[in-house]
């Protein structure tokens, strides 16, 4: 949340910007004969409206290609890691190839073998980047 607040207020003075709201007329300026400074009313036939609903736009914009995308991500990944069990092959984040040995709560123990001298490492469950095992059952005929 407290990285959309920049962007609000970028957007908040971008839409007072664009509805003309000049500020108050210069001191030296003679008065109309109605007694207002020139530049004082709004020129907005909808009555700010129209701030309000380019900024609804705006944040309907930002939901669309950064909120729900992050979303429908974080849960792809959150099955991921769930759906992980012995004797599947993954693929860590730092790029390390092997297989899955045990799952712990919060760490993964993964086979790296190098001929015949196997090694086993332990990771933490967010360094799996992908399950290729799974990845390989969801593509028939691919290996």
């Amino acid at each position: 949340m407290s990285r959309f607040i920049p962007v609000l207020s970028l957007l908040i003075i971008a839409s007072t910007a664009i509805a003309g709201d000049g500020g108050p007329a210069p001191a030296s300026a003679p008065l109309p004969p109605g007694g207002a400074p020139p530049g004082t009313g709004s020129g907005d036939p909808l009555g700010g409206s129209l701030t309000f609903i380019m900024i609804g736009g705006m944040i309907l914009f930002m939901w669309l290609l950064v909120i729900r995308p992050q979303r429908k991500e974080e849960k792809r990944r959150k099955a991921l890691i769930d759906s992980m069990k012995p004797g599947h092959q993954v693929v860590t984040i730092g790029g390390v190839h092997g297989e899955v040995v045990s799952v712990g709560e919060l760490t993964v123990e993964v086979s790296v073998t190098k001929g015949d001298k196997p090694v086993v490492m332990t990771f933490n469950r967010g360094a799996i980047a992908t399950n290729v095992t799974l990845l390989n059952e969801a593509k028939p005929g691919a290996k």
